[in-house]
């Protein structure tokens, strides 16, 4: 099983039109710098990169039991990257990059095709989907699969998850995908509901539970929410999505047997022009 990664840059081909093509060119060389420089720290293996895509992975070339988590922490910190980079260093006006990050756990081949200019490329499904989750991510967030969400919550529980509502991903139907939740250094404040706001979900919910006849009434369940949210017991977020984890306790995600072996691939990379004998590894 490998993790493997894919991020594009957010509004590319308007960047592209507006620059010339050796800014064009400049912009991409000192993001992919950073994310090189990253790539060495977290150990991944760089496959590629396609434009402004940059392809990469993890538990490929040596075993790496925390290949899932070790992902989400390079993503964490490439996202960082980009937003610290300026799109045009002679016009700091145009502001930085932004950019959209996905990834997917799953088993791949590893292989040569071709005699021209020889390279390592990876086949598969999870190529893929993993595609699809940077495809259907947002801007500077961290979209993964259900299956890669598990290996990230057993490799390292400290990694906060927030769920998606089930969404359709081309070629794959519905599936139930999550985000790396913002830091609380990254974290927008949220914002408070107003009263009218939180009348209109308590009378909502009265007249669905029948509350009312209980003895409850608006008023009485407006008043408790009004000092709930005082002391902090309870918060209404706005946000959209539901969190995994919250102050004072775990988050929960569906449980899942890990992988009970991890299979690695050749040891080493081609470097030279001549095609390896033997190049085709499946990683399971």
């Amino acid at each position: 099983c490998v993790t493997i990664f894919f991020s594009d840059i957010v509004g590319f081909t308007n960047i592209s039109g507006t620059l010339l093509p050796e800014e064009v060119c400049d912009m991409l060389d000192r993001l992919y710098l950073k994310l090189d420089m990253l790539a060495d720290k977290y150990e991944l293996f760089k496959v590629e990169t396609i434009g402004d895509a940059y392809m990469a992975v993890t538990n490929l070339i040596k075993d790496q039991p925390d290949h899932a988590a070790r992902i989400a922490k390079f993503s964490q910190e490439a996202i960082e990257a980009a937003n610290n980079t300026m799109i045009k260093e002679s016009d700091p006006s145009m502001g930085c990059i932004n950019i959209r990050v996905g990834f997917h756990s799953g088993p791949v081949v590893a292989n040569v095709v071709g005699s021209k200019n020889p390279r390592y490329c990876l086949f598969g499904d999870t190529v893929n989907t993993s595609s699809r989750m940077e495809s259907n991510s947002v801007k500077n967030r961290i979209h993964m699969s259900n299956d890669a969400a598990q290996l990230v919550q057993i490799q390292d529980p400290s990694i906060d998850l927030e769920a998606r509502p089930p969404m359709e991903i081309k070629g794959k139907g519905i599936m139930q995908t999550y985000f790396v939740a913002l830091s609380q250094s990254r974290r927008p404040s949220a914002k408070p509901m107003t009263d009218t706001a939180v009348r209109f979900m308590l009378e909502e919910q009265l007249s669905r539970t029948g509350s009312k006849s209980d003895g409850m009434s608006l008023r009485d369940a407006f008043a408790n929410s009004k000092r709930s949210s005082k002391h902090g017991s309870k918060v209404l977020s706005t946000q959209g999505s539901k969190v995994l984890s919250t102050q004072g306790s775990k988050r929960q995600v569906s449980p899942m047997n890990a992988p009970s072996h991890l299979v690695s691939s050749p040891t080493a990379s081609p470097t030279g022009s001549k095609r390896p004998s033997h190049v085709a590894v499946e990683i399971v």
